[in-house]
């Protein structure tokens, strides 16, 4: 996605940044922005729910299709039904406007366009001035971290942090994180935990759930053929059999050893499922086209 535009400007600073996500690099909220002041006293206020408190990578159409909460009006849902407070943008400035108090960025991406608002601070040092300085440029692509904030049903980024990229691959870094932060969340909700000590293997009698298998070559369960949740499991089996493969080799599973480990199902069906993986990123070809290694 090339618009012809900067990825870092006049300036030195497309390393830096004036937002901090955390301790050992993770995406989970820590200290909020440099007007978040010292340390907590005794913690009195309520707490936010943790999966609230992440730093979830989202692209401008993720954001214009939030759903505000009806409970309070001031959470907002992604259409995937993540709930979040901070967000990762990485886009190009289309416009903007500088007020005394504020400026308004018009960032877009490819997917859609946000306008992004961020406090001016009077008192900022040299660094921060000067950082300030190099985003008010048209045509320059940017890292936007910020805060979503809900007015008369409204949906705003307020932004702690606003930066140029330093290389043209955090852009595709951050996409590759949005698929991936979207699929994680996916994974999370679909497994079903096995209710039996054994596992692999659920309760009901609907057949065989997925689950963990061990290191020996023996197969995984799958549900008669025929049942309503059939083409999940035969998924499910076939993304452990590749996770398994993965973890014995470098080179990952052989897909006609894989064919050959599920000969109860059509062959045509099993190679649509893995180039169906392929195609969604959850797997990738390694040696050759008929090896393949999990993603996640």
């Amino acid at each position: 996605m090339d618009y012809g535009m900067d990825y870092q400007g006049d300036n030195a600073y497309g390393s830096g940044g004036g937002f901090t996500s955390g301790g050992g690099g993770g995406d989970t909220f820590g200290q909020q922005s440099s007007q978040g002041g010292g340390g907590g006293g005794g913690g009195s206020g309520n707490r936010r729910n943790y999966d609230e408190q992440r730093l979830i990578p989202v692209t401008c159409k993720m954001i214009n299709s939030c759903v505000i909460s009806t409970e309070d009006g001031s959470s907002v849902t992604l259409e995937d039904g993540r709930k979040f407070t901070h967000i990762k943008l990485v886009g190009a400035v289309r416009g903007f406007e500088s007020n005394s108090t504020h400026m308004m960025y018009q960032i877009e991406d490819g997917t859609g366009l946000v306008e992004v608002k961020q406090w001016l601070d009077e008192s900022g040092c040299t660094a921060q001035q000067e950082m300030l300085q190099s985003t008010q440029k048209e045509m320059l692509y940017v890292k936007v971290t910020a805060k979503l904030n809900v007015f008369e049903q409204k949906i705003t980024p307020v932004a702690d942090m606003v930066r140029p990229l330093s290389t043209g691959n955090e852009l595709t870094h951050h996409f590759l994180e949005v698929v991936y932060s979207g699929e994680m969340a996916k994974q999370r909700d679909s497994i079903v935990q096995p209710a039996s000590p054994m596992m692999g293997v659920t309760s009901g009698g609907g057949g065989v759930g997925f689950g963990s298998t061990s290191s020996g070559s023996g197969r995984t369960p799958l549900t008669a053929q025929g049942g309503s949740n059939g083409g999940d499991e035969l998924k499910n089996n076939i993304m452990q059999y590749i996770q398994d493969r993965g973890r014995e080799s470098d080179i990952g599973a052989d897909v006609k050893a894989c064919i050959r480990h599920f000969s109860q199902y059509q062959e045509t069906e099993v190679r649509a499922i893995i180039e169906n993986f392929q195609s969604e990123g959850m797997v990738y070809t390694t040696v050759d086209e008929d090896h393949v290694k999990s993603a996640m």
